[in-house]
């Protein structure tokens, strides 16, 4: 198991609820590419790569504050953002593999580590840069595997939930080069479960943290 370091758990304990078993009310999309989605109301949402008025549109309508982009390759967000005077953040991961640092069949790029969300979760802690939008390209393999984390993380949901969610978006964990993805996600549902465990019992910050680098 891997085990995240002292500083993300803090991070992440934050609102964490108790995770439950094929039990959610799962999202079921409309048009992925086109149409936002909604993770948590007036929190986070998600969408694929909106044109210019799209986002324009859901800024005014949802009162977005804070766009995180995944990866997609285009010029127009950057643009849309400073004239609504919302924040962007560029956050190019990669590919799904290099978000939960896991390797890909018959690829050469082998993440150290997952990749780094520390600024996903900074703007989701501030309620001043919420609602939080993120998107890729597609809206269904990135944007969905940020999702399913958040679901694990940050309500409780049981990885089957997020993966079945995950499902509902068009990902598939059955290709090879996303075959470790669900592991991953099991991952982070024991890794939650450890967190809680703690939080119920008197536990010093440097027990934690040994605890977390076994």
């Amino acid at each position: 198991m891997r085990f995240l370091h002292w500083p993300y758990i803090a991070c992440v304990t934050i609102g964490a609820v108790a995770a439950g078993s094929l039990t959610h009310h799962l999202m079921k999309p409309g048009d992925v590419r086109h149409e936002i989605t909604v993770v948590n109301q007036e929190v986070l949402y998600r969408s694929g790569q909106l044109t210019a008025d799209e986002l324009a549109n859901e800024i005014h309508a949802r009162g977005i504050k804070t766009v995180i982009n995944l990866g997609s390759r285009t010029d127009w967000d950057t643009d849309v953002c400073q004239r609504e005077g919302v924040e962007l953040i560029d956050m190019p991961v990669g590919d799904v593999w290099c978000i939960c640092g896991v390797s890909a069949p018959g690829y050469d790029v082998v993440p150290e580590a997952p990749y780094d969300l520390a600024p996903f979760w900074e703007a989701i802690d501030d309620p001043e840069r919420r609602p939080v939008l993120i998107h890729c390209w597609g809206g269904v393999h990135r944007t969905g595997v940020l999702s399913g984390i958040y679901r694990i993380q940050r309500q409780g949901w049981s990885a089957e939930d997020a993966l079945a969610e995950m499902r509902l978006f068009g990902f598939n964990n059955r290709k090879d080069k996303f075959a470790e993805v669900a592991e991953y996600m099991h991952e982070l549902e024991e890794e939650q479960e450890v967190i809680q465990r703690m939080a119920r019992q008197p536990t010093s910050k440097s027990q934690i943290g040994e605890a977390t680098n076994r």
